[in-house]
C-alpha cells in the first residue's frame, strides 16, 4: 500500500519556494564561479628569496559546543582550548622593492594545543634564515609561503556551491508540490 505525504499548507509552500529560490541562486552563482576559483588556484606565483626577520608564537583560542542527550533532556556544554600558531615576519624583494610579509609556517604541530611543539617549530626559523617566498604576479605586495593555495579551498568552494544548489532545488520542488495540491 502506497503511503502519501500529508499536504503542505499553502503558506509553507510559498516560503519553501522563496527560500529555495534564494538558496538555488546562491548555489548557482557559487557553481558559476568555479572556473574563476579554478584559475585562481592554478595561478603561478613568482618565487623570491625571503629572509626571516622575526618568529613569533601566537596564542589563540578554539571554542566548541557539544550536545549531549541525557535520559530526560539535552544539554549543551561549551569548551575552549588554547592553541599556538607559529608566525613568520619575513622580507623579500619583488620588482626591485623590499617588501615584508607575515604568514604562518608551512609546518604545523601535530597537536596545536601543545606549546612545546610550536616552540620546536619556531626554533627551526631563526632570524636571518633564508627561505622561498611566493608573491602574486599582479600584486607583488601579496605574498605567501606556499606555491599554490591549498587544494582543500577549491574543494570547499565546490562543496559549498553544490550544497546550496541542492537545498535550493529541493525547496523549489517541495514548494511546487505544495502548491499543486
Amino acid at each position: 500500500m502506497a503511503r502519501t505525504l500529508p499536504p503542505i499548507p499553502r503558506g509553507c509552500a510559498w516560503t519553501l519556494l522563496a527560500v529555495g529560490a534564494v538558496f538555488a541562486i546562491i548555489g548557482a552563482l557559487s557553481l558559476a564561479a568555479i572556473p574563476i576559483v579554478w584559475k585562481r588556484s592554478q595561478e603561478v606565483w613568482i618565487e623570491a628569496r625571503g629572509t626571516v626577520m622575526e618568529t613569533s608564537i601566537n596564542k589563540g583560542e578554539r571554542r566548541s559546543n557539544q550536545y549531549r542527550r541525557n535520559a530526560s533532556r539535552r544539554t549543551k556544554t561549551y569548551s575552549s582550548a588554547t592553541v599556538y600558531t607559529v608566525m613568520l615576519r619575513y622580507e623579500y624583494e619583488a620588482e626591485g622593492q623590499r617588501r615584508t610579509g607575515l604568514a604562518p609556517t608551512i609546518e604545523e604541530a601535530e597537536d596545536d594545543e601543545v606549546y612545546a611543539q610550536a616552540a620546536s617549530i619556531a626554533d627551526t626559523y631563526p632570524a636571518g634564515r633564508t627561505m622561498p617566498v611566493y608573491y602574486h604576479p599582479k600584486n607583488p605586495g601579496q605574498s605567501r609561503l606556499t606555491v599554490k593555495e591549498a587544494p582543500r579551498e577549491f574543494v570547499w568552494d565546490v562543496v559549498f556551491g553544490s550544497v546550496f544548489a541542492l537545498i535550493g532545488v529541493g525547496g523549489l520542488l517541495l514548494g511546487r508540490v505544495g502548491l499543486k495540491r
